[in-house]
């Protein structure tokens, strides 16, 4: 008697956890057509101007910018390539990279929120036999955030702020 009561127990705490769970959802997968547009991290807000940003095109094509070119001695300036999605992953392939050439080293103006910037001339540097990065776990957290490793970025409105995307 004592080891049926036991055993009856036993399956009730077993069973009653997954009674309780909730079923689960499928993750959400983006399309290139979904995940085309402008991307910009931690904010969909614009303030002075766009910040770090990739910019998506729905034929697999992808720039990356670094953000605002006077800031603190950033020498790449932007990423070049293709990209993939296959469901939670996002692969790069990066064909191209502009950097500062001859780059001089400057303390920024008073109206900038940067103490040093470097000035120099952009550079498009291509690269030889461009290969797949290894792929970034991509985690849709709602249509306009998303979230790339572990970096936050949001869908710009460009029309909202006015801006041109070829401008980017």
């Amino acid at each position: 008697m004592i080891k049926k009561l036991i055993g009856f127990l036993l399956s009730i705490v077993l069973v009653l956890p997954a009674l309780g769970q909730q079923k689960q959802t499928n993750p959400v997968y983006l399309t290139n057509k979904q995940l085309a547009g402008v991307w910009q991290i931690g904010s969909k807000e614009v303030g002075s101007g766009v910040g770090q940003n990739f910019r998506f095109s729905e034929d697999g094509r992808f720039t990356f910018n670094t953000s605002d070119p006077n800031q603190d001695l950033i020498v790449i300036r932007k990423l070049q390539g293709k990209y993939r999605i296959d469901k939670d992953e996002l692969y790069f392939t990066i064909t191209s990279k502009t950097i500062i050439e001859n780059g001089e080293i400057v303390t920024a103006d008073n109206f900038e929120s940067n103490v040093f910037s470097i000035e120099g001339k952009d550079k498009v540097i291509a690269i030889p036999n461009p290969k797949e990065l290894n792929g970034c776990v991509l985690t849709v957290i709602s249509p306009t955030h998303i979230r790339i490793i572990n970096v936050d970025y949001y869908k710009l409105d460009l029309k909202k702020y006015h801006i041109n995307k070829d401008d980017l």
